[in-house]
């Protein structure tokens, strides 16, 4: 799925970044699209304790339904742009709240 996101981001000026020594990857939208420049997250995932934590999803089929999808399971996805109280109310797994 993350090089499948990849090949279509390159398509639209996609940049992605992976960070293999804290297993983070990260997918950026840069260039111009028309007369406006572009640079944003599209996506920030990173496996943490066993977990996988989307700290951002701006894509349109949802990282955590398609992981779920491609047969991980949701209590090992945490919705972590999600305050705590947020992510009990999902499927997916919670984790504390730094203090």
């Amino acid at each position: 799925m993350i090089r499948e996101s990849a090949r279509f981001a390159r398509s639209m000026a996609g940049k992605p970044y992976l960070n293999k020594e804290h297993s983070e990857f990260v997918l950026l939208s840069v260039g111009w699209k028309g007369n406006k420049y572009q640079h944003g997250i599209i996506f920030h995932i990173e496996i943490q304790n066993g977990l996988i934590h989307i700290y951002k999803d701006n894509t349109d089929i949802g990282i955590a339904d398609q992981l779920a999808k491609d047969g991980i399971p949701k209590s090992s996805i945490v919705l972590s742009f999600l305050p705590r109280y947020i992510q009990e109310e999902t499927e997916f797994a919670t984790v504390a709240e730094p203090e």
